[in-house]
């Protein structure tokens, strides 16, 4: 680490915009709980109505039947969802998977060297090649992911992959890579229901999110030149990534899916420009 270097970080505002608050750990946390629950109470109203339509064709006993066995598979489906969703974001991030090698070897020690800093235990660590230069992390319960594009840390030095490795690590720390990765997990039709919209997560990440989060893992590595030239790399390799579900738009560090809609609340709202990230940090 560039350890000499003591850089204070601090409080940015802009006119109009609420960039000075950053979402606690706390907050993420309450709102995963929320987007859980109201999955579950879905579940269990639906199941109910069902339950309560039968004791009207067929008598209370099958009513009852049925709505303990509707509970009850809802309730081992959502756990299924839930458990599995790490799984099916890395494999809906892309099928260029690399498997081991110098370069992955490199990433893995960075993230261990800052996992011990941040105080975050050591999640699965995937390459995959691809000429974007982009990253995610995503989490749910224990489990834990980070991909990273080739074209990220390509030539990357130490420094370099400390701050990619910051920049993601921080996000499982604050429990928004959890918040995001339970958000897509959920069936589009649910979405606005358990308050999992784009429109939603954009509320709850906050204003400018992402120039937030740079200023984050600096307090961390406190070695602004790193993580320029690691956004530089982004804004001349691009960030869309081909073979990226839409699914896993919200949990990438920019840009990974074309929007198919037109205007997206995460863009509009939560994640910066490249260019605009990086004249931020050039300041400080």
């Amino acid at each position: 680490m560039q350890g000499p270097l003591r850089l204070e970080i601090p409080e940015i505002r802009t006119q109009g915009s609420n960039f000075s608050v950053m979402p606690t750990q706390d907050h993420f946390a309450e709102a995963t709980s929320a987007v859980r629950s109201r999955m579950l109470v879905v579940g269990l109203v639906g199941a109910a109505f069902v339950g309560l339509v039968a004791v009207l064709l067929w008598g209370f006993a099958v009513g009852i039947v049925v709505l303990v066995v509707g509970a009850g598979a809802w309730y081992l489906w959502t756990r299924s969802l839930f458990g599995g969703a790490v799984d099916r974001m890395v494999g809906s991030s892309s099928s260029a998977f690399v498997e081991g090698g110098s370069t992955v070897e490199a990433l893995v020690n960075a993230v261990e060297g800052v996992g011990v800093m941040t105080g975050v235990s050591l999640p699965d660590v995937r390459l995959i090649s691809s000429d974007a230069a982009n990253a995610l992390a995503t989490s749910s319960g224990d489990q834990s992911a980070l991909v990273v594009t080739s074209a990220l840390i390509k030539e990357s030095g130490p420094a370099e992959l400390e701050s990619v490795s910051a920049e993601l690590l921080c996000r499982l720390r604050d429990g928004s890579a959890e918040y995001l990765t339970i958000c897509a997990a959920i069936p589009g039709l649910l979405k606005s229901i358990t308050g999992a919209s784009a429109a939603q997560m954009a509320s709850m990440l906050g204003d400018q999110r992402s120039a937030r989060a740079d200023l984050e893992a600096l307090s961390i590595t406190r070695y602004p030149p790193a993580l320029i030239s690691t956004l530089a790399r982004m804004g001349e390799n691009g960030t869309i990534v081909k073979g990226a579900q839409p699914v896993t738009a919200p949990l990438w560090l920019a840009p990974a899916v074309e929007s198919a809609s037109g205007r997206d609340p995460l863009l509009d709202t939560a994640i910066q420009p490249v260019s605009y990230r990086m004249a931020l940090l050039s300041e400080l």
